[in-house]
């Protein structure tokens, strides 16, 4: 579903310190969040790379291509 959630992406600052966080679900039990409200946007549907792709993504193969996805943009 192209309207589902698959990634999020948080940044903050305490102290002088920024963080920035980047959160992709790649393949896992989505049951769990069906309870939760992401990001304050309500119940919308959210999925993964794996379930996206209609196959197991290892982490290591989702790693590489957002690597490669963000030198291409830097």
């Amino acid at each position: 579903n192209r309207k589902s959630k698959i990634a999020s992406i948080g940044v903050g600052c305490r102290r002088w310190v920024k963080y920035k966080v980047l959160c992709l679900k790649v393949d896992l039990d989505l049951a769990p969040f069906a309870a939760i409200d992401q990001c304050g946007l309500g119940r919308k549907p959210i999925t993964s790379l794996a379930q996206m792709l209609g196959r197991p993504v290892p982490m290591r193969e989702a790693e590489d291509a957002l690597v490669a996805a963000v030198e291409h943009i830097l």
